[in-house]
């Protein structure tokens, strides 16, 4: 072999090597897409019991081992114009046993009396005033656990209500990052809450956080033929040669999409393939940047990764970190399932990335 040719081996070993350590920078460094809105809300309730003229929070966290003095208040404000008084009614959501054993109202708080004994789950506090409604998700944590965020993206698909009831059995919420129409290549089939609206329903009635993946998760130019009508020019083009234009009506419809099933807009975006170059137009025209520090990404959207990688991948989750995964493949759920039941999962308190974010200040 001549000594060109051994160079160019050289180069191209050392290349390959560069690549093989920066690709596996990307599944396990911390990566973070900070916000930098942090006063911007993340979740809202249904839109049969949100009410504009009702001032009340979202989501309130209350810490059950009371290692967190941020957490442990039992009450919040509320607001309604004109001071008339409002009707209060509790239930719990996940996973089934009585969270709050009552609530009443005293002044401008509204407090909430958590049952004896209670564990980790959802509840919800509903405020009425005359045909005014709305629900504030109180969310019971054990925060002296390590704490891990759980992410879904790309869905919803066939797959995510089996993933969002075996969150719930076992009183855990997630944030759900949807698209509006996406070909999911492996399966050649369309997900998306157009085309699964009932399961965005379901994650959203149940205090799950939903936010905007995109309206078609750019850069699938291999299956574009059926969109030339519906989608504008160059929409297929890889993510990195979007304009601002493009980029914005990939969100815009998104959004649009996500409220005619939902009846609100999600604020915070999650840029597809964690590719934030367009990030500041994004967050120019409203939007929150999703943050994710996270420890893995599970790979779950790669042929080789089993239900026991993405099983062991979650449970070994750093303190802090976001688990990235996608509710669109079946060994996602399956993998979920286990996850939920496993002893090990009782110690990790599992939230949003809204929830995180909360709990740690940022």
């Amino acid at each position: 072999m001549g000594k060109k040719a051994k160079l160019a081996l050289c180069i191209a070993a050392a290349l390959l090597m560069l690549f093989a350590v920066v690709f596996q920078d990307q599944l396990t460094i911390e990566a973070n897409r900070m916000d930098v809105h942090r006063g911007r809300t993340v979740h809202m309730p249904p839109a049969y019991l949100h009410n504009s003229n009702i001032s009340a929070p979202d989501v309130v966290i209350f810490d059950i081992s009371g290692t967190n003095p941020r957490f442990t208040a039992t009450s919040f404000e509320w607001n309604y114009p004109g001071g008339a008084l409002p009707e209060i009614n509790f239930t719990t959501i996940t996973p089934g046993e009585n969270l709050i054993y009552d609530a009443f109202i005293d002044g401008s708080s509204i407090y909430f009396v958590p049952s004896t004994g209670h564990g980790r789950g959802t509840a919800a506090i509903t405020i009425s005033v005359g045909d005014d409604m709305r629900t504030a998700f109180v969310k019971f944590y054990d925060l002296s656990l390590r704490l891990v965020a759980l992410e879904f993206d790309d869905g919803p698909s066939a797959y995510t209500e089996r993933i969002v009831k075996a969150l719930n059995n076992a009183g855990v919420s997630a944030s759900f990052y949807m698209t509006g129409k996406n070909f999911r290549d492996i399966a050649h089939e369309y997900v998306g809450v157009e085309i699964f609206p009932q399961a965005a329903v379901l994650a959203f009635a149940t205090g799950h956080h939903v936010g905007n993946h995109t309206y078609s998760h750019p850069w699938m130019s291999a299956f574009s033929e059926g969109f030339h009508e519906e989608f504008p020019q160059g929409q297929f083009r890889p993510w990195w040669q979007y304009d601002e234009d493009e980029v914005l009506w990939q969100v815009a419809r998104a959004d649009e999409a996500i409220y005619a099933v939902l009846g609100v807009v999600p604020t915070y975006f999650a840029p597809p393939y964690f590719f934030g170059g367009h990030n500041s137009h994004i967050i120019a025209a409203g939007k929150t940047i999703s943050s994710r520090h996270f420890s893995v990404d599970v790979g779950d959207w790669w042929w080789g990764t089993t239900v026991e990688d993405i099983v062991d991948r979650v449970l070994g989750a750093r303190q802090n970190s976001t688990v990235v995964l996608h509710d669109i493949y079946e060994k996602t759920a399956e993998a979920i399932e286990i996850i939920m039941s496993a002893p090990q999962a009782q110690e990790i308190q599992f939230v949003t990335g809204f929830e995180m974010d909360m709990i740690l200040g940022r």
